[in-house]
């Protein structure tokens, strides 16, 4: 239930974060975070959907709030962009593929569609996928969100990594 809790209150922070890229502009210099992620290349263990090209696009400024309010700033990002349609990556990223490269849904459902920016509707969405190797638990957050003039499907990787719980000492 706290899992479903997170996830339902994060995505709804991560898609409003979409629609806030005249505020993401203003404010990256600020923030320095307007390259395209925190790692040269997509994780191992993440599949990687045919067609997506790394590109030098930050992590909306809302979303980057939410996930390091929620990481205590343990986390990665790397940004994509494709000519596929946001529904053609909901599609690749499902729970059975996700699951076979060692990621689980758990109560969120996995992928779920939405609009990225309001009012004026462009097509989205988010997944969110846990990992747990040993006492080490990961996040990952796939956000997608089309832009408006190009039309491109922008799609974000954020990975956020719970540090091991220390064993206590006796």
């Amino acid at each position: 239930m706290k899992t479903k809790y997170v996830f339902v209150l994060s995505a709804t922070l991560l898609l409003v974060a979409m629609g806030c890229s005249l505020i993401d502009s203003a404010l990256s210099n600020v923030t320095g975070t307007s390259n395209a992620g925190t790692v040269a290349n997509m994780w191992p263990d993440v599949p990687q959907m045919g067609g997506l090209t790394k590109a030098n696009i930050g992590l909306p400024l809302a979303g980057q709030v939410a996930i390091k309010a929620m990481s205590q700033g343990n986390f990665e990002f790397i940004a994509f962009t494709t000519t596929q349609t946001p529904q053609d990556v909901l599609n690749f990223y499902t729970n059975a593929r996700m699951q076979a490269a060692g990621w689980t849904a758990q109560d969120t459902g996995g992928c779920n569609a939405g609009s990225t920016s309001g009012a004026s509707g462009e097509p989205g969405g988010i997944c969110f996928f846990v990992q747990t190797t040993g006492a080490k638990q990961s996040a990952l957050f796939i956000i997608i969100a089309q832009d408006a003039q190009t039309k491109q499907t922008q799609v974000f990787f954020a990975r956020v990594y719970n540090p091991a719980t220390p064993t206590p000492q006796k």
